[in-house]
This record gives C-alpha cells, structure tokens and sequence, in this order.
C-alpha cells in the first residue's frame, strides 16, 4: 500500500529487451521511460514468464541514444541472449526513486475509472505508451475496444488515485 492507501504493484515494468548487441552477450533494449537512469542504479531485474521468472544481475549499462545496452551476467553471446529477445524487464517497485509532489507513475492509472466531462463513465484505464514527447493512455472496455487519450492536461481534467477516478476535458470528447 502506498501513503494514500492505494494497493500498487511489486513489479513495474521499466524496458523492453529488443536484441542482442555486438558479440559478448549484451543486449539492446528499449527504456519506457526516455530520461530513466534506473539501470545505473540497480543491481538486478526480473522476467516474468509464463513458464518461470526469472532474476537477472546487471553487470554494465550504458546509455546508447534513445535505447540502453545492458550485459546479464551469465549471457556471454548473442545467441544466448536472442533467448531473452521481446521479453520485459521489471523492477521491484521499492527499486524506484521517490516521486516528488504531484508526480505519479503511469501504472498505477492501470484499472482507474475513466468518466467524460458529461460524467459518463468510458471505460478504464487498460494500459499507457509513449508516443513521441507525450504518454497516453488505453481507455475503454478492454484493450480491443478502446480508444488512446493523450495524458495532458488539454484532455485530462482530475486524476485521483484515492478515488480512482480519472476525468476527462470537453476537448477529448472528440476522441470518443
């Protein structure tokens, strides 16, 4: 439970691993936060599998542009690491940094009741992406039937985790 008393997740979800990189076993990999620098920090992560998770030591990381190029230990080739291609990597939600006042993580929007300005309820809150400069949000009865906001606050009017409760503007109704 947070501060607020909100249930949140042990595991977040931070990178994608996209493939691997050069020939000693590094891997390439895509951070879903562009500015994160929680690999220099942390020492392990987690894959969650369907069959069995798995615990992974970082042993370098570095920056490279917009990606980030990670070496596990025990992966000494591409080969090996190709095993571990379009898996997610998660950290323990204690792993991350604080949030200062008025910030949020956009997985805990996950499940939140999302209304119109017209108090109508659209759906909720089945998932986030960035696109570009800006994240959005997945509204809607499940991820077929639902439709991307963009998470500014030209469409967001109120978010309340206490609540759970997530209020649109009149500008985003022409989304829906």
């Amino acid at each position: 439970m947070s501060d607020s008393g909100i249930p949140q997740k042990k595991y977040l979800a931070i990178a994608k691993i996209l493939r691997p990189w050069g020939v000693l076993g590094h891997a390439k990999c895509l951070a879903y936060n562009p500015e994160t620098q929680i690999f220099l920090r942390t020492q392990e992560v987690f894959l969650k599998n369907p069959t069995q998770d798995k615990i992974l030591k970082i042993e370098q990381a570095r920056p490279h542009g917009k990606y980030w190029v990670l070496k596990f230990r025990g992966y000494s080739n591409p080969e090996l690491v190709s095993e571990l291609r379009n898996q997610e990597i998660y950290i323990l939600r204690s792993d991350l940094p604080d949030l200062k006042k008025g910030e949020i993580y956009l997985s805990d929007l996950e499940g939140l009741a999302v209304f119109s300005f017209q108090k109508k309820i659209l759906g909720k809150v089945q998932g986030f992406q960035r696109v570009g400069d800006s994240d959005v949000i997945l509204v809607g009865k499940n991820r077929t039937e639902a439709v991307w906001v963009p998470f500014r606050q030209e469409f967001i009017a109120e978010t309340s985790l206490e609540k759970k409760e997530i209020h649109l503007t009149e500008f985003s109704a022409e989304l829906f």
